[in-house]
């Protein structure tokens, strides 16, 4: 195990921007942290550091990116990319392959704070991979998570979730899916397909605090608390495969927030269901009313024993849908205490 850190633009490498520098020695692209000599590539139980430290691009502020031979796929002890790197690591077709062991204290940590972009993804071979802790607070760079299969259908998780700025998307382009599990936000921007919401055993993805910025889910999510931000669910980022759940949880407003549920173009002949809402405070929003794909159906209430009734405290619940499609699960009732209700057109209302 040896701590390092990406140099880039060695004496023999200045254009080379390659994670694959096998050699070492005086013209490597990788230091040691400890006393800052050349060293190999990285290998399975390092710890990676790409910092202000890196070589920068002749006449520019900009560190030398790390963008060839990324998909070296290492098991690391902690990825760390810190603000003062401005470099770009890993490409649309050559992302930084990886997984992190969990170890103790900081020890196994994923931490994103460069103002470049980053293609990252977690490679599965004979087993689940799980990242237990991932960080993202990047306020002028970007994120892209995905997954790989290496044979077989085992899943790589980022377990639990910090989205504190910045943007990050999750299963960008070529893998399977990377899950995300464990959500706390607090600013930034979150864009998940439907491929990125559930794990292996289809437990569909917790949100356990969103403060603020701005979630786009695109198919079946979980528990969801909020006391701020935005929650798109249902988006135009992509569309459920057939047989997909398209199913939301319990949504838990308190103070301020806004729901908009839409429903993602989908190929089932099924609504896009929340099983309950417990919405507590006059700056609470929750609207079904927006017109995107406004044809697809909608239904508040779910016939599952583990849910039960909804109820609005001051808040406001507009479901008058331009396509006068929505719906209440047979047994489903609202209770309302002082808030707003907007119903579909045409509806009867009982009191």
């Amino acid at each position: 195990m040896a701590n390092k850190y990406w140099y880039g633009g060695g004496a023999s490498h200045e254009t080379e921007a390659d994670w694959d520098d096998s050699g070492g020695g005086a013209t490597s692209n990788w230091h040691l942290t400890s006393d800052d000599t050349p060293c190999a590539k990285p290998v399975d139980e390092d710890v990676l550091y790409f910092d202000g430290r890196a070589q920068l691009v002749s006449g520019t502020s900009v560190h030398y990116s790390c963008i060839v031979n990324c998909n070296m796929n290492v098991n690391l002890n902690g990825l760390y990319v810190k603000s003062n790197f401005t470099g770009d690591i890993g490409a649309d077709d050559d992302q930084l392959m990886f997984s992190i062991n969990a170890t103790v204290g900081l020890t196994g940590l994923f931490l994103y704070e460069g103002s470049g972009t980053m293609y990252a993804s977690i490679e599965t071979g004979c087993n689940n991979e799980t990242i237990d802790k991932t960080v993202v607070n990047c306020p002028s760079g970007a994120l892209y998570l995905d997954c790989v299969q290496n044979g077989g259908t085992y899943t790589g998780e980022y377990s639990v979730f910090h989205m504190i700025d910045g943007y990050c998307y999750a299963h960008k382009d070529a893998g399977e899916g990377a899950y995300i599990n464990g959500v706390y936000i607090s600013g930034g921007g979150l864009t998940a397909d439907n491929d990125a919401y559930k794990q292996a055993d289809d437990t569909m993805t917790i949100f356990h605090h969103i403060g603020g910025g701005t979630v786009n889910w695109d198919a079946g999510h979980g528990t969801i608390d909020m006391t701020g931000g935005t929650v798109n669910w249902g988006t135009t980022n992509a569309n459920p495969a057939s047989g997909d759940p398209i199913t939301g949880g319990v949504l838990r407003m308190y103070g301020a927030g806004t729901y908009n549920w839409t429903s993602a173009v989908h190929a089932d002949d099924a609504p896009a269901e929340l099983a309950e809402f417990h919405i507590f405070g006059a700056g609470c929003l929750l609207d079904a009313s927006l017109d995107r794909n406004a044809n697809y159906q909608k239904q508040l209430g779910s016939s599952l024993s583990a849910y039960g009734d909804s109820e609005l405290w001051f808040g406001t619940a507009k479901f008058d849908n331009p396509s006068e499609n929505f719906t209440l699960e047979a047994s489903t009732t609202i209770e309302n205490h002082s808030g707003i209700i907007k119903p579909p057109d045409n509806a009867d209302l009982d009191f």
